[in-house]
């Protein structure tokens, strides 16, 4: 790099020559490759701060960007959450319409124990102004009785009247004999076979009781099988040959499916008190 001045070239080429000034000269043109690497490098340092400017414009784009990502799986969790929400509220929903159901059926089952009593006093009460009625329409004959010497009332109960004959003793006082028809060969016998054996029973009690009043109870109800028909087929039967022989009859139609426990055969506690009701009157 040539580092003299230029009043030293101008001597030096009046002094040596046109060669020293053609040397000298190309020394004098070193002078604008400086200014070239000055303005490279403000041209870099612009550069770099172009790069710097686009790197604090380009963070706060990711930057954001994440942000966006967060959000959406943010947005997408509640929405899931929401989902399962309606769900949980659509089942306390369904759970509240049955315990409403179930409150509306207690509440049916408290009102129908607060009248079932009702309804027996009134059913008890009218089945003894009907049977006392009859009572005074019943017209028996029986041989005079010694007031001191009474044999009392004797309820005998039977499911099976096939048996009755061989329970009943030999006693030739004047009492009153009422038997019940039970319902054990109503599934097995006809209509006819039921009222033969019990009419066969009617005469023989009429015979071993000539001085007894005798009264025959129908057969109640049952409602484990379907014999309904049946067995009011057989009570009018039995109705009729009760009239035939003079014996009387005791109707217990008034006894139904409310009368009956779960068995649906045999009477509950409201069946078995207006059933022996209905034995006392008679």
């Amino acid at each position: 790099m040539c580092k003299e001045k230029p009043e030293n070239l101008v001597n030096d080429a009046v002094l040596n020559g046109k060669a020293s000034m053609i040397s000298n000269s190309k020394c004098w043109k070193h002078e604008p490759e400086n200014g070239t690497t000055e303005n490279m490098n403000q041209k870099m340092e612009s550069l770099r701060t172009e790069v710097n400017q686009l790197k604090f414009k380009v963070d706060p784009l990711l930057t954001s960007e994440n942000v966006v990502d967060e959000l959406r799986n943010n947005k997408l969790s509640l929405v899931k959450e929401n989902s399962e929400l309606r769900k949980k509220m659509l089942n306390l929903s369904l759970t509240t319409s049955d315990l409403k159901t179930k409150v509306k059926d207690l509440e049916h089952e408290r009102d129908s124990l607060i009248t079932a009593p009702k309804l027996q006093q009134q059913d008890i009460e009218q089945n003894r102004t009907t049977t006392q009625k009859r009572i005074a329409e019943w017209k028996t004959t029986s041989a005079p009785k010694n007031k001191d010497n009474q044999a009392s009332a004797t309820l005998n109960f039977h499911n099976n009247f096939d048996t009755l004959d061989d329970e009943v003793g030999e006693e030739n006082g004047g009492t009153a004999k009422l038997f019940h028809a039970g319902t054990n060969n109503i599934p097995s016998q006809s209509v006819d076979e039921c009222i033969n054996d019990i009419e066969k029973l009617i005469v023989g009690l009429k015979e071993k009781f000539p001085n007894s009043k005798i009264g025959i109870s129908g057969i109640t109800t049952r409602q484990e099988i379907d014999s309904t028909s049946k067995v009011n087929e057989v009570n009018e039967k039995i109705k009729a040959i009760s009239l035939k022989h003079s014996v009387k009859f005791i109707d217990n139609s008034s006894l139904d499916e409310t009368s009956l426990n779960s068995s649906k055969l045999h009477l509950n506690s409201k069946g078995t008190a207006i059933f022996n009701l209905f034995l006392q009157l008679h």
